[in-house]
């Protein structure tokens, strides 16, 4: 993911941190709750228009029963760190919240139950947007800007992952979005809805249809005219 955005994507280098367990000496970038939630607020802090930010997430996942009743099957998404969970609603209020106007974030979150984490109030049903709030005043837009979610799943579902050229362990979301988004082809009508069908399919294959990603958003747009890009400028 480093590699795709710095080298097709032209984001520098600095601008990316990475919180991971795997052969990590500082103890600040361990992926522990209090770190993750430090480095979603420096993503978005002092955003402004014509801001690209992204979101990455590879690890487990899971849902708790939800206790203010804002979600419509009554379960709150969580991803899970180190040494506890982050709630979906807290999620949304750190990284979603913030966005103003001008502002794009794309999430892409390879774990079990991560059909809504983020809490964005739109899903694609294949057909159409539909809501995914249920009670009504609770906030999961942002403050003008945009978010965009890839899962690895539903809410319901689990995510799987095989080893890679590398003999490391890549979940099939992870593996299905760098190849849609390296495959030429798709250039230069790349649209969300053909970057989403490619991931779906590829996805549902190498998982035997155990596994269905879902896309959200803040809010509805045309996603098979609307043209996808991670692109800073």
């Amino acid at each position: 993911m480093r590699s795709l955005l710095t080298v097709e994507y032209n984001f520098p280098l600095h601008s990316i941190r990475i919180l991971t367990d795997y052969n990590q000496r500082d103890p600040k970038m361990m992926p522990e709750k209090e770190n993750i939630l430090r480095e979603m607020r420096w993503l978005v802090r002092g955003c402004t228009a014509g801001d690209s930010l992204v979101f990455y997430f590879s690890g487990h996942g899971d849902h708790v029963k939800d206790k203010d009743r804002d979600e419509t099957d009554g379960w709150d998404e969580v991803i899970c760190a180190l040494d506890k969970n982050i709630v979906d609603d807290e999620i949304n209020k750190t990284i979603v919240h913030p966005l103003v106007r001008g502002v794009k974030l794309h999430a892409i979150i390879d774990a079990c139950h991560s059909g809504t984490v983020l809490d964005l109030p739109q899903i694609w049903n294949g057909r159409g947007w539909t809501n995914n709030t249920s009670r009504k005043g609770a906030k999961k837009g942002t403050s003008g800007g945009q978010a965009i979610m890839i899962s690895g799943c539903t809410d319901r579902q689990f995510s799987n992952e095989d080893s890679n050229n590398f003999g490391l362990q890549t979940g099939h979301l992870t593996s299905a979005f760098h190849a849609a988004v390296m495959n030429k082809s798709h250039a230069p009508q790349f649209t969300y809805g053909s970057l989403f069908k490619a991931v779906k399919t590829m996805v549902e294959k190498e998982s035997d249809g155990e596994q269905t990603p879902q896309l959200s958003s803040s809010f509805e747009f045309d996603i098979h005219h609307k043209h996808f890009t991670l692109s800073t400028n």
